[in-house]
């Protein structure tokens, strides 16, 4: 037997009990916190002893993290912002913004992905951004080389696009067996002697989705001038087998600049064979 007061003890331990269970079930509370931001006037990063922060603009800005350089906070996306505790976030802009802050322990509430911190995997990014327009195929479709000499395809990130693109997959086929060179460029390599461009136009992988701000094209004709770039790599075709050059979640990362970023490969031909490249890339 107990006491009214040992009951009463019993009971707020057993009530303390169940609101901790419940917590484990349902998780903590999200905290919300309004900041006004701007180049001059910013905002520190405070977990709130929670596991996660996200950050929500109803337009697009650019964050400046000190050291850690800038980033891109698109508009109605939540955006996960899992810096260092008491970091300082400025924006870019004179202009005072208004921002949402969340911190939270779901990682998943979120129209958007987990990333900062290395969580997320190249396919989560993929279909993330494929829904959001910013996924693209460009393909030279099938040609037939001629019987000597190198053909190409390249594809370049212009020169103050606003825009970085991520390569993540790099199809060759050649239906022959031989060697091909993958170069990285600074420039448009059309400008080779015997390059015959063709326009290759990236296909956006939402239907109707915006036009993509790279340049891509192919030349099959024989090139006679120099080859240009910074060889990256060698790839090796078999008879009418397409190769993944990227492979293990490698990427090729065009970022945006005041000069060209650009990839290309330099096909050789020992005779008039059927080729074909698909370059598929990220643009953000």
């Amino acid at each position: 037997m107990c006491d009214s007061d040992q009951h009463a003890q019993y009971m707020a331990a057993l009530a303390r009990i169940e609101q901790q269970n419940n917590l484990l079930i349902s998780g903590r509370p999200a905290i919300d916190q309004f900041y006004s931001i701007s180049s001059t006037q910013g905002m520190m990063l405070d977990y709130k002893n929670r596991k996660h922060i996200y950050i929500f603009s109803s337009v697009p800005i650019t964050l400046n993290l000190g050291i850690l350089g800038n980033f891109t906070v698109n508009a109605s996306t939540w955006t996960n912002i899992d810096f260092q505790q008491n970091s300082e976030i400025t924006s870019t802009s004179s202009t005072i913004i208004s921002v949402l802050v969340r911190a939270t322990d779901d990682a998943q509430f979120y129209d958007g992905l987990i990333g900062l911190n290395g969580a997320g995997t190249m396919q989560d990014w993929t279909r993330y951004l494929t829904l959001k327009g910013q996924c693209y195929n460009a393909t030279t479709g099938k040609l037939t080389s001629p019987t000597s000499g190198p053909t190409a395809f390249q594809i370049f990130n212009p020169a103050n696009s606003g825009k970085s693109i991520l390569i993540y997959s790099l199809i060759v086929a050649y239906n022959s067996a031989n060697m091909h060179d993958m170069r990285i460029t600074a420039a448009d390599v059309s400008t080779i002697v015997g390059w015959t461009n063709t326009p290759v136009v990236p296909v956006n992988n939402m239907a109707g989705g915006a036009a993509s701000v790279a340049v891509a094209g192919a030349s099959n004709t024989q090139l006679t001038g120099g080859l240009l770039g910074t060889s990256r790599e060698t790839t090796g075709t078999q008879n009418n087998l397409p190769i993944e050059t990227l492979t293990n979640g490698e990427c090729i990362y065009l970022p945006a600049s005041s000069t060209v970023n650009g990839l290309a490969i330099y096909m050789t031909n020992g005779a008039a064979a059927a080729w074909q490249i698909t370059c598929s890339y990220l643009e953000f």
